[in-house]
């Protein structure tokens, strides 16, 4: 372990004069529904013929398991003790989700912050060593969007460009907050060095591990990163079209319109990302966390800036440039590429998840326990309503996610769960634990 710092600089060029690079073309093009299937069936076509000259880097037994799920802003004093011990050496619990706020990380400029993000909270460091002290896996998450530092702007990067929209989700709900384009060059490149210093960071950090009995680096439990630079609130894929920023009585999707979303920009910029986090974490697993939900993902907007009405086939719930960023990365990471949805209960799951983990070859299929309870976790469907879990209905709840897939997969491999549900179910987790790897142990085969 070494001496903490307050600030980490980044060493690189003169950030204020980069002006990046234009925009690449990207691989598939939304005009209409039809040709989006042809062009998705092409896909699935061209990653068969990859992956049979693949070997995959990433076993599933490296990154399979439950995971505890941290905000190290939220985790207060109070807090502290409770998901402590969901990391304990020994346990059931094979990892911990580290999610962070860009503007948390990088308050005052491209520099990390090693400090706590709140008072009596421990710092994201603290978290990732106690993880890999105690033998645990990490996957790891930073969200951008409305939590994009402040001195990302265009006062400070004039070729940056920002949009205004009202954040449904905030502490004042539809007050109008500004974020980044993420297409933007400079956006991107601002990212993608934050991403970079990070796993600098992650290698300079020594533990002892007490389960192997070791010195590490806490970069090496390092087994899963969220391709989560899209997205406005959450770590979850998203750019405008949902119930609740409509609810705000702003038309949301023209906004996107007049500041140029079109599927080309987003696949470009996720690309871009997703090949700057596997260039740094090269054994990780690529995860992205989807919005299904009646294709809520994303503004339904043409490659021609023009809008339309989305109607999902039978069977599909995401939109169309999620379905896009799906087949993307099946093509360029098989066997290192995940799809998670962020509500599992004993209801019926996201089929786009389950879809994706069933082509050949299929991406990991990963959940997240809902967060009905919240500060109490997960709850469980009664009626119209969710109400707390009794123990087998979180178990119940568990293998609706682990059970999902075909015979050829090896179902739900990694799931996210809340402390609170680890405390209070402990038999649950410790038999979800044991299926995930009897199927990983089977193969499915």
């Amino acid at each position: 372990m070494r001496a903490k710092r307050d600030k980490i600089k980044r060493i690189t060029t003169d950030r204020k004069a980069f002006t990046g690079q234009s925009l690449t073309g990207c691989m598939i093009i939304f005009k209409r529904n039809k040709l989006l299937q042809s062009l998705l069936a092409v896909a699935v076509i061209s990653v068969a013929l990859v992956y049979q000259n693949f070997s995959p880097s990433t076993n599933p037994g490296n990154y399979a398991g439950i995971y505890v799920y941290i905000d190290p802003a939220a985790v207060n004093s109070n807090l502290i003790s409770l998901y402590s011990s969901a990391l304990t050496a020994g346990n059931k619990v094979d990892g911990a989700v580290i999610i962070m706020r860009w503007s948390d990380l990088e308050p005052n400029g491209p520099t990390l912050s090693t400090s706590p993000f709140a008072p009596g909270a421990l710092s994201w460091i603290s978290w990732a060593q106690m993880a890999a002290a105690n033998g645990k896996k990490i996957s790891i998450g930073v969200i951008a969007g409305f939590d994009s530092p402040s001195w990302l702007s265009p006062k400070t990067y004039p070729a940056l460009t920002v949009v205004s929209l009202p954040d449904p989700f905030g502490s004042s709900p539809c007050t109008v907050r500004t974020m980044p384009i993420p297409w933007n060059d400079v956006f991107i490149y601002q990212y993608n060095q934050m991403i970079t210093a990070l796993a600098s960071e992650l290698k300079s950090l020594q533990v002892f591990n007490s389960v192997t009995n070791a010195n590490q680096s806490v970069f090496d439990a390092v087994q899963i990163i969220k391709v989560a630079g899209i997205n406005e609130e959450s770590e979850e894929l998203q750019l405008g079209s949902t119930q609740e920023a409509k609810a705000c009585n702003v038309d949301v999707d023209s906004i996107w319109q007049l500041n140029g979303l079109i599927p080309d920009r987003i696949l470009s910029a996720w690309n871009r990302i997703g090949a700057n986090m596997h260039s740094v974490f090269p054994s990780a697993v690529l995860s992205i966390d989807i919005i299904g939900n009646r294709g809520e993902g994303f503004s339904p907007i043409n490659n021609s800036g023009d809008p339309y009405t989305y109607t999902p086939a039978s069977g599909v719930e995401t939109d169309l440039i999620t379905l896009g960023i799906i087949a993307e990365g099946l093509n360029q990471y098989p066997g290192q590429f995940a799809v998670q949805w962020n509500g599992l209960s004993t209801n019926p799951p996201e089929s786009d998840v389950v879809n994706a983990g069933n082509q050949t070859p299929g991406s990991i299929i990963a959940w997240q326990a809902n967060e009905r309870m919240g500060s109490g976790g997960s709850g469980c469907p009664s009626g119209t309503t969710f109400q707390k879990c009794a123990g087998t209905e979180y178990s119940a709840l568990l293998q609706n996610g682990i059970n999902q897939g075909n015979s050829t997969t090896l179902g739900g491999q990694f799931l996210e769960v809340w402390a609170p549900n680890i405390a209070q179910f402990p038999a649950a987790i410790s038999y979800a634990h044991d299926h995930i790897f009897a199927n990983i142990t089977r193969g499915h085969q």
